[in-house]
């Protein structure tokens, strides 16, 4: 996904826009899991080469303004915030020799549609082999019907909507008088 990232700065009592870096690709969601500590699990060539963690997934190509790492770190640090980066170190576990698992929580806000996965086998910081795949992620259930109807019926969800907000309204001040008298 590509987006202009801004830093505010504060000018003449107001604050505006001041410098900015162009980031060329950053995911949208992004999980890093590993059986071993970091250090162990990869080294620095070859998160290099197959741009494994995080900041190495962003780039920001011909970002020309002093300090454009801080960008990227303020980046990362929101998206974590936001549970759209995770780090989960160590948390891989193998069922026997060749089967492993782990599990990632998915935040509400992630957007549907198809999510590159890439598998790193790596001995001693070294990459031997790697698997990629699309995963499918969609919304289930009464989410699904809600988003959907949002999006292909705008009039009746509306309608629903101001339905649902005024029967709760009238509800709750039923159940307030009830309460106070």
């Amino acid at each position: 996904m590509n987006f202009t990232f801004r830093r505010k700065s504060r000018r003449f009592g107001i604050w505006v826009n001041a410098d900015s870096v162009d980031v060329d690709s950053a995911p949208s969601f992004y999980a890093v899991a590993t059986s071993a500590p970091w250090d162990a699990a990869i080294s620095d060539v070859e998160d290099l080469r197959h741009d494994i963690s995080t900041p190495r997934a962003i780039r920001s190509v011909g970002a020309t303004i002093a300090g454009s790492e801080d960008f990227t770190e303020a980046l990362i640090r929101i998206r974590t915030g936001q549970n759209l980066y995770q780090s989960r170190i160590g948390t891989i576990k193998f069922d026997q020799q060749t089967l492993f698992s782990t599990s990632m929580r998915l935040p509400a806000n992630l957007h549907e549609g198809d999510y590159r996965a890439r598998f790193f086998l790596t001995r001693k910081g070294q990459v031997v082999d790697m698997f990629e795949t699309a995963i499918d992620v969609q919304k289930v259930g009464l989410e699904r019907f809600l988003f959907r109807l949002s999006r292909e019926n705008p009039l009746i969800y509306g309608i629903m909507s101001l339905t649902i907000a005024i029967m709760a309204g009238w509800g709750a001040s039923t159940a307030f008088r009830v309460f106070r008298t």
